[in-house]
């Protein structure tokens, strides 16, 4: 009984021949199907957190790492572990949650500016590129920010 059902099978589903036409040849050896794409065995430094932080202070300090993102995560861990050093830990604090957990979304608010406050805050943002050529233009505008909420609360007040 078997064997006629999948002789039935067979009869049903026939291979059209143009349909093996389209099929390529397998690729030859070293070449890559994705010559752009992501090497095999490549490590992220963010897996590297994410494994790191899963041990304890004392596996950390005698972890010996493999590679040059496992060194570079290991560093951040124990930057961020350093009691005596408290300003070189929150930047690697939050370079690690920001990696591991995603980063915290920011919120805006969009008000309207009194007139003259874009002329202002547009000196403000000039002046600091001016004086700190290779600043973070987030960090620009965060301190444009703070200096329009500073305007509007003496505008209000």
């Amino acid at each position: 009984m078997i064997m006629s059902i999948n002789a039935n099978v067979g009869q049903k589903h026939r291979i059209n021949p143009n349909s093996l036409l389209n099929l390529r040849e397998p690729w030859e050896p070293g070449k890559s199907a994705n010559p752009g794409g992501q090497r095999k065995g490549q490590v992220y430094v963010s897996e590297c957190y994410k494994r790191l932080i899963l041990l304890t202070p004392d596996e950390i300090e005698t972890y010996a790492p493999v590679n040059v993102a496992e060194k570079i995560a290991l560093t951040q861990v124990k930057n961020a572990l350093a009691d005596k050093e408290p300003l070189l830990a929150l930047p690697s604090t939050k370079e690690i949650t920001d990696r591991t957990e995603g980063k915290a979304p920011q919120r805006v608010e969009i008000s309207k500016a009194p007139e003259g406050t874009d002329e202002l805050l547009d000196r403000v943002r000039l002046q600091m590129i001016a004086e700190f050529p290779g600043a973070d233009p987030a960090l620009v505008e965060r301190t444009v920010q703070e200096e329009f909420e500073r305007l509007e609360a003496k505008r209000v007040g």
